[in-house]
């Protein structure tokens, strides 16, 4: 084996070694999301595309319940300004 052969061998070794840590770490990650998933007692799939299209749908349901709790804690800030004014004024 030349030594140019040699040298190209190291470098896909080294890219192979590479792609397999960052897989590893993809799958590491989704195990996360499974988790995740089971703690909030939602159903999915075992399989990698179900499970991120879970997750996904999980932080669009996230995000449409901390809109509502956001409104809900706007009126009731307003009630509470509302009915601090009344006790003021004696009404």
């Amino acid at each position: 084996v030349s030594e140019d052969e040699s040298e190209r061998l190291k470098r896909r070794s080294e890219r192979n070694t590479r792609e397999q840590e960052r897989s590893h770490r993809i799958t590491e990650r989704i195990g996360e999301l499974r988790q995740v998933l089971s703690s909030a007692g939602v159903a999915f799939k075992p399989d990698r595309h179900s499970t991120l299209v879970s997750v996904v749908d999980y932080i669009k349901q996230l995000q449409g319940k901390s809109v509502k709790l956001d409104e809900e804690h706007r009126k009731l800030l307003d009630t509470i300004s509302g009915a601090d004014r009344l006790v003021k004024s004696g009404g």
